[in-house]
């Protein structure tokens, strides 16, 4: 494989910093974890300028995302204190 960017997000939609990320287990899903307290979704090999889905629940930035091996749900610690589950 040779190493080159496939995609970039950057659009109107992420006005914050990004304080972490992870990907699915396939790859495809980018999940980010944003300043203005909400986790993006995004389809990392498709050009899109919105995200597939946002997850609002924070009311402080959200520190970093994270999934297991098993990819069947998703974890997010803030600074408000939470660690929210998505499944």
């Amino acid at each position: 494989r040779s190493f080159g960017m496939v995609n970039e997000f950057s659009n109107d939609v992420m006005l914050t910093g990004i304080a972490g990320l992870a990907f699915s287990k396939s790859g495809r899903v980018l999940f980010t974890g944003c300043d203005d307290n909400v986790i993006y979704a995004w389809d990392a090999l498709e050009d899109r300028s919105s995200p597939l889905q946002s997850l609002e629940y924070h009311q402080g930035r959200v520190a970093g995302v994270a999934l297991p091996p098993s990819g069947q749900c998703l974890a997010a610690a803030s600074w408000d204190f939470d660690v929210s589950i998505w499944a």
